[in-house]
């Protein structure tokens, strides 16, 4: 571990001894700083343990299954990085880079220290419920992007808590945890107010300015199985009327291109689009993200992933429309914001040969998939 955390920028490791409650001089030079903070947490496992999200947790109790130094891959995705955890590990940064994926292992005394009581420390109800209570945390980041303190503590209430002597108690947890520690953030300076920040986001400031155009909108409120679901990790889950189609086509690429080892499970492909859509990328980055693997003798499907994309990105919930849809936004006269012009008729393949001039199939009077504000007939559909 001291090796491992000998990489990382002092200022960085005085933030980390401070999270974990490490009294440690902060005039010490970095090496003998990092070793004393190695030591601590060495022998405060089951304390530090107890604050790390599901996804960390998952992660090491795979690997102290094993033996030290074994190997784990795992999917390269925007979440759960940056994780306080990812500067414990030892990481093989070369085989990171191949397809997409990061390879963890624990060194010999960092497995000894978490080994001897990872599965103590969460085999008890409390723990469980805690663990369930940061998924839904996670999820309520993930639907809304930022959200004041304020407003996530009042969304946390409505958690279903299994008693109420433990409410105090998991709540206290989880603000002592790393969701707050990482994703805390006060976006304007001239404002005394704390906003939680969802790890997914990466321009805050630009989802925040869209967040305030609407004061007067109130957030969306969710059932607590849609939260848990975009709670998931590492391939959360936003579902609407449009997505098992969509799932079955991702699917159907995907058995029908196995021999590809290139070509990413339909979970992955599925959340790289939300991140798309949640970016205010084009619409046209997410088509072509299906269709990079489609082969010509494929086309015809052109017409269908054009239609199933823009229904299913009009029926997200978005950041900056404070959860709610642009297609629930444009029925409540909400502003939308504008996204980047394309041309959904013209879709061009790598080597330059286009695909079929498809129409994305949506209700005419549905709000236009190019982020304009119109009604579709009065935009993009017209012609």
């Amino acid at each position: 571990m001291k090796e491992a955390l000998s990489r990382i920028p002092k200022n960085i490791l005085i933030t980390f001894s401070e999270h974990f409650d490490a009294a440690i001089p902060k005039s010490l030079p970095k090496e003998e700083f990092a070793e004393k903070l190695s030591s601590v947490l060495l022998a405060s496992a089951p304390e530090w343990l107890k604050k790390l999200p599901p996804y960390d947790i998952g992660i090491l109790k795979e690997l102290s299954n094993v033996e030290a130094g074994t190997r784990l891959v795992k999917p390269r995705l925007y979440f759960p990085l940056p994780s306080v955890i990812y500067n414990f590990l030892q990481v093989d940064e070369e085989k990171s880079l191949e397809n997409e994926t990061i390879t963890y292992y624990l060194t010999e005394d960092i497995h000894t220290a978490i080994s001897s009581c990872i599965f103590d420390v969460f085999d008890n109800d409390l723990m469980r419920e805690y663990q369930q209570l940061q998924q839904y945390a996670y999820g309520l980041l993930a639907l809304y992007g930022i959200l004041p303190v304020d407003q996530f503590c009042d969304e946390i209430e409505c958690f279903p808590f299994t008693s109420e002597e433990t409410t105090n108690e998991l709540i206290k947890m989880l603000s002592l945890s790393e969701l707050f520690f990482m994703h805390s953030n006060q976006i304007d300076e001239k404002k005394d107010e704390v906003v939680l920040v969802s790890p997914w986001v990466e321009d805050s400031k630009k989802v925040w300015k869209e967040i305030q155009k609407r004061k007067e909108i109130p957030y969306k409120v969710f059932e607590y199985e849609e939260i848990m679901a975009a709670g998931q990790l590492p391939y959360p889950a936003f579902t609407s009327e449009y997505t098992k189609d969509l799932m079955d086509l991702l699917n159907y690429t995907d058995n029908a291109f196995k021999d590809k080892k290139t070509f990413e499970p339909a979970e992955q492909t599925l959340t790289d689009i939300w991140f798309n859509i949640q970016a205010g990328e084009s619409p046209i980055a997410g088509i072509e993200a299906m269709l990079a693997d489609f082969p010509s003798k494929h086309r015809k499907l052109t017409d269908e992933v054009v239609g199933l994309y823009s229904n299913y990105q009009n029926s997200l919930p978005r950041w900056d429309l404070k959860g709610h849809s642009p297609t629930e936004a444009f029925e409540m006269g909400i502003d939308l914001p504008k996204e980047k012009e394309y041309d959904p008729g013209s879709f061009i393949e790598s080597n330059g040969t286009p695909f079929v001039n498809a129409s994305p199939k949506i209700g005419r009077n549905e709000p236009c998939p190019c982020g304009s504000g119109k009604k579709y007939k009065n935009c993009c559909g017209r012609n």
